[in-house]
């Protein structure tokens, strides 16, 4: 819906540049390793907002990916870059 377009635009311009960084990770190599993610604190964020989950890959617990509100949020956001 419309609604939701303009609700996923202003969180992504309100996001601060290392949150749409991580988020973008998540997105485009996700799942990822909480070795290899680019902020913690800021995945932590991305988890309490709703825009990405915890998971379970090929045996390890560990891993991050963007939901499907997170990859709107993301796409959003590449549209105003």
């Amino acid at each position: 819906s419309d609604e939701y377009d303009v609700a996923c635009y202003a969180l992504s311009q309100a996001m601060m540049p290392g949150h749409r960084d991580t988020l973008r990770q998540l997105v485009k190599s996700g799942p990822v390793h909480d070795g290899d993610i680019i902020s913690k604190s800021h995945r932590d964020d991305l988890l309490q907002w709703g825009l990405a989950g915890r998971a379970h890959v090929n045996g390890e617990q560990g891993y991050t990916v963007a939901n499907y509100r997170g990859v709107n949020v993301n796409t959003a956001s590449e549209q105003m870059a």
